[in-house]
């Protein structure tokens, strides 16, 4: 899992939520920039999340407020994207059948890989 936050949070949110997962930082927006896949928190949200004590350029230890579109990516093992879904609005998630369908393709093939 890839996220902006910094410092103790992802550690934090790992252990409440009980993930058995890898937690990377996206320090300074890098991977999301990188992918074109983030956006610049336009200033009237900016003031209404500050209003509800909420600081995302401390929380992501960056000077800029940026968030990145959710996205998934499959990733195999000689870096090629071989799935993705990137959608803006965070309340809709590509099904996890979705993604292990695509993984479980990546296995195959890796096996007949291996057998030829």
């Amino acid at each position: 899992m890839l996220s902006p936050e910094t410092r103790d949070l992802p550690r934090l949110l790992k252990r409440q939520l009980n993930l058995d997962l890898t937690m990377l930082a996206d320090v300074d927006h890098g991977v999301a920039t990188s992918y074109v896949a983030l956006f610049c928190i336009p200033d009237e949200t900016k003031v209404h999340y500050t209003g509800l004590g909420y600081d995302f350029g401390h929380r992501h230890e960056s000077t800029k407020w940026m968030l990145p579109i959710p996205a998934t990516c499959v990733i195999d093992q000689d870096r090629v994207v071989r799935g993705a879904s990137v959608e803006p609005d965070f309340t809709i998630r590509q099904e996890p059948s979705h993604i292990l369908a695509t993984v479980r393709k990546l296995a195959v093939a890796k096996v007949v890989d291996l057998i030829h």
